[in-house]
């Protein structure tokens, strides 16, 4: 059985990922694919970097469980309960055969105690003391137990130097030709499992990979089924944190699923599905973990039905808790709240103690999000008295927290008897005795975490002095290890108190620095489901907007004070620009779960023709439609300004509100797709007075001719070239062109060639399956299609046609390949949604040809020819109605396949 996961798993997988030098397995690796990424953990810090990743890294460790620290995002619960995959060490009632005496009544154990307790200097002290002791007995195989174990109690405490130095003395015991035992390759795995999390938390993703390889490697020569599989996963989580999200589900999570599928049905394999689950969530979609995780529950409830061992059936309730928790944050991340209800209540039923308690919070947590208030008071009642009786500990302290925050939702919800609610005086006791809590155990993290809180039911209450002070507080105690997921609510929370209290420029500084910290935590955006532990447009773009409106208050204050152009242009103005930049960055890497878009600072006077093209910023902010608009540097707006500069950044703000745009962008939209009427005039009118017509002035001043667009929310799906005037539209009057941000695609020069195309296209009716879903879609016919890629031919005879039968993904693929063509064509069924897992073209008998097949084939096949592609067309696609972000699917295309300019139809 080892056998066949070990062949059906490597396949070759370290040869494919590691150069081999001289036999020697190196830490460079020889990547292929469509990103090379930046190693994007480098700058998290240690503690932060511990902290996000303790929480997402199913290990086994050596009479410790995992490292954890509370770094879920507020009121949002774990992902699932915490390891079944208990060891001898921590486990001295159920040993592995021939380990018991290694750890019972052992300092090993009361280490153990210490460590669940929190008291971790007292952990580390022991242990130290147990190694001399062990040193001096000459038993090497305790003493590497023991130095394992003290490398990861002193990266909990941040002391890295340490922990390394720890764990590489416990490896080079364990390694020693003279420490014959049979119980030694088990140790020595989990030590390099260890390591591995020691490299991983400090950036390290390549050596991580290394450590856990070997641990595979070790596992599989004693036949340890469950840890190979937790192990091949934490190989998958080190390539997704270094950015390969692809490879990480195609080369170790899909061959996994398949070699668990040949095995028979146990509880070892129920929990194996149940942490393949738990990934795929992480690292590709909900669909695929729910399908996962609906088979490990089915498995679990046929053998519980049936005869178990003794163990077995001890260990059961903790498996069937585990399933349904994840099951329950699966149909969580996918709105289903009633089910994912349901799935929190079973899991509740399932076990006793920690367990059961878990499943409540997490049930409390989605009541307060769903606005059902009278049941989360009632339940929050019942959990205060159910976590009064827990045991000082972590565990129990991050159950406090989690708590604590649902709680406090739930009285700023209910403030002023709108529904019922604990009471001010109630959450605030409750705070104060968890800060105590964390202070006593020394948990900093979590003391700055509860401080922020403190601060946050202050500002609730409009105490601004006492909020400033603790939110202060709070970041004063995250920057001391280092917590940037915990810092940017802070930075966010203080400027909200400093706006509060009238200091602009305060918390203007305050929301560029969580900005900044936003940045540094891009990864997390990438590796973690979105909706369920990082919410892109719940957190990011919010803080981001808010700069930004902040900015502009700024700089209109500067204005009407009667500053001259030179001292503020560039100034806030730059700010909020940059800052939007920043915005659709960060949206596409969300998006795309790619930290591989590469940035080209790229100004104004570089484009080609700059002396008459402007560049503009329609930004939609809650109260207002702020268009900023930059003009060249030798425009007669620059010609008033003593200071010579490349750009000139100007401001034409409209009062109108978020709410009002987002009708107005959706009517037209809906207009647009009716072809015998002429109703879209009136809202096409409306946005291009919004827009356009404040700054037409300036552009005919300036001779302008050309508008360059980087659209935001809603504008994005509507044809800027459809904006109408009164009498002419859009186009008529200017050359048009979108770019998701000069940042991210730098203009350049398109050379006079002999143009080829390669055009594909489908007109028949089709059924398709949606990909990495059961869903399934009809498409109607295209009957222009063929004469669509007819007249294609007949203006540039240089034209290759694949339609209809010869239209294949195996096809399209070859024929990119083979050709020089500057312009493919896709004349075909598609959708581009918000869900990047269902974002598709469709090929020959219904196949789907996703967003990673479309830009992994231009990217390959940029590697093999002489030229990029300049033009990619999507004809006959088609947005997905109502969802402000599908076209980021496009966005996301023309970043990623190379293409230098792509053009799709809404």
């Amino acid at each position: 059985m080892v056998n066949g996961l070990r062949r059906l798993l490597r396949r070759s997988l370290t040869k494919k990922l590691f150069a081999q030098n001289g036999g020697a397995r190196t830490s460079t690796p020889t990547y292929s694919g469509i990103c090379m990424p930046k190693n994007p953990l480098k700058g998290y810090g240690r503690w932060g970097r511990w902290g996000l990743l303790a929480i997402a890294t199913a290990v086994a460790t050596i009479g410790l469980t995992a490292p954890t620290a509370f770094s879920q995002p507020p009121g949002v619960p774990p992902l699932a309960a915490p390891s079944t995959l208990a060891l001898a060490w921590d486990r001295p009632d159920q040993p592995w055969p021939g380990t018991s005496d290694l750890a019972q009544a052992s300092p090993l154990q009361t280490s153990y105690e210490l460590y669940q307790s929190g008291r971790l200097p007292e952990a580390a002290a022991l242990l130290e003391d147990t190694l001399a002791a062990y040193a001096d007995q000459g038993d090497r195989l305790r003493q590497g137990v023991a130095l394992s174990n003290l490398a990861l109690v002193r990266g909990q405490l941040g002391q890295w130097p340490q922990a390394q130095a720890a764990i590489e003395q416990a490896i080079a015991l364990l390694q020693s030709p003279h420490l014959e035992d049979d119980r030694r390759p088990r140790i020595l795995a989990q030590s390099w499992t260890i390591q591995g999390q020691l490299h991983l938390a400090q950036g390290h993703e390549n050596d991580a990979f290394t450590a856990f390889a070997t641990a595979t490697e070790l596992y599989e020569t004693v036949g340890d089924t469950p840890h190979i599989v937790r192990s091949r996963i934490n190989q998958a989580q080190a390539l997704q944190a270094n950015g390969f999200y692809r490879r990480a589900i195609t080369e170790i999570l899909a061959p996994l699923g398949e070699w668990l599928d040949t095995q028979p049905d146990s509880l070892a394999k129920a929990e194996g599905l149940q942490s393949l689950g738990v990934a795929l969530l992480v690292a590709d979609s909900s669909q695929r973990a729910e399908a996962v995780l609906q088979r490990s529950a089915a498995m679990v409830e046929r053998l519980a039905a049936g005869a178990l061992t003794a163990d077995d059936q001890r260990r059961l309730p903790e498996v069937q808790t585990a399933i349904y928790l994840s099951l329950g944050n699966v149909a969580r991340s996918s709105q289903q709240r009633d089910q994912a209800l349901d799935y929190y209540q079973q899991a509740a039923r399932a076990s006793e103690g920690i367990n059961r308690l878990r499943a409540q919070l997490n049930e409390l947590s989605l009541r307060v999000e769903a606005a059902q208030y009278g049941a989360a008071a009632t339940l929050g009642d019942r959990l205060q008295t159910l976590l009064a009786d827990q045991p000082p500990g972590r565990e129990a302290l991050q159950s406090r927290i989690n708590f604590a925050h649902s709680w406090l939702q739930l009285q700023t919800a209910c403030d002023g008897g709108r529904c019922p609610a604990p009471g001010w005086g109630v959450v605030e006791e409750f705070l104060a005795a968890t800060q105590t809590q964390a202070q006593t155990l020394g948990d900093r993290r979590s003391e700055a975490y509860v401080t922020g809180l403190r601060g946050r039911a202050a500002l609730a209450q409009r105490q601004w002095p006492q909020a400033q002070d603790l939110t202060e507080q709070a970041l004063v105690l995250a920057a001391a290890v280092n917590a940037p997921d915990i810092t940017y609510r802070w930075q966010e929370q203080l400027g909200q108190i400093l706006e509060a209290r009238n200091d602009l420029t305060g918390a203007i500084a305050a929301y560029q620095t969580a900005v900044n910290t936003l940045k540094r935590l891009r990864t997390d955006l990438l590796a973690v489901n979105p909706a369920l532990q990082f919410s892109f447009q719940q957190t990011v773009e919010p803080i981001h907007r808010k700069l930004v409106s902040l900015l502009i208050d700024a700089y209109e204050q500067s204005a009407a004070k009667g500053a001259e152009a030179k001292e503020i242009a560039g100034n806030p103005l730059g700010a909020a620009r940059q800052v939007i930049e920043s915005l659709q960055q960060e949206e596409l890497n969300n998006y795309l779960r790619a930290a591989c878009l590469d940035l080209q600072e790229v100004q104004i006077d570089q484009i080609a023709e700059a002396q008459s093209t402007a560049v503009i910023y329609p930004i939609i902010l809650s109260d207002r439609l702020a268009t900023i608009v930059s003009y060249p540097g030798q425009s007669t707006l620059a010609q008033k300004s003593s200071t010579p500069t490349a750009e000139v950044l100007q401001l034409y703000p409209a009062a109108v509100s978020a709410d009002d745009i987002d009708t107005t962008l959706r009517q037209l939209r809906r207009d647009l797709t009716n072809r015998i009427s002429l109703a879209y005039r009136t809202s096409a009118q409306q946005v291009y007075d919004w827009v356009i017509r404040p700054l037409e002035a300036d552009l005919a001043a300036n001779g302008i001719n050309t508008l360059v667009f980087v659209l935001d929310g809603g504008m994005r799906n509507v044809p800027m070239a459809a904006l109408f005037d009164g009498e002419q539209f859009l186009i008529e009057k200017y050359a048009i062109a979108l770019t998701p941000g000069l940042q991210l695609l730098a203009p350049q020069p398109l050379l006079e060639t002999d143009l080829s195309t390669l055009a594909f296209g489908l007109s028949d009716a089709v059924t398709v399956t949606i990909p990495n879903s059961r869903r399934q879609e009809s498409f109607s016919p295209l009957p222009n299609v063929v004469a669509e890629l007819e007249q294609i031919r007949a203006l540039l005879p240089r034209t290759e046609i694949l339609v209809n039968e010869a239209f294949t993904p195996d096809s399209f693929q070859a024929a990119l390949a083979n050709t020089r063509a500057p312009i493919v064509h896709l004349a075909t069924h598609g959708q581009f949604s918000s869900n990047p897992n269902e974002t598709f073209i469709v090929a020959a008998g219904g196949q789907t040809i996703t967003i990673d097949d479309l830009t992994g084939a231009l990217e390959a096949t940029a590697t093999n020819r002489e030229a990029a592609v300049e033009l990619l067309v999507l004809s006959a696609c088609e947005t997905a109605a109502g969802d402000d972000r599908a076209a980021l699917g496009l966005a996301g295309i023309a970043v990623r396949a190379g293409a230098r300019s792509t053009l799709a139809s809404l």
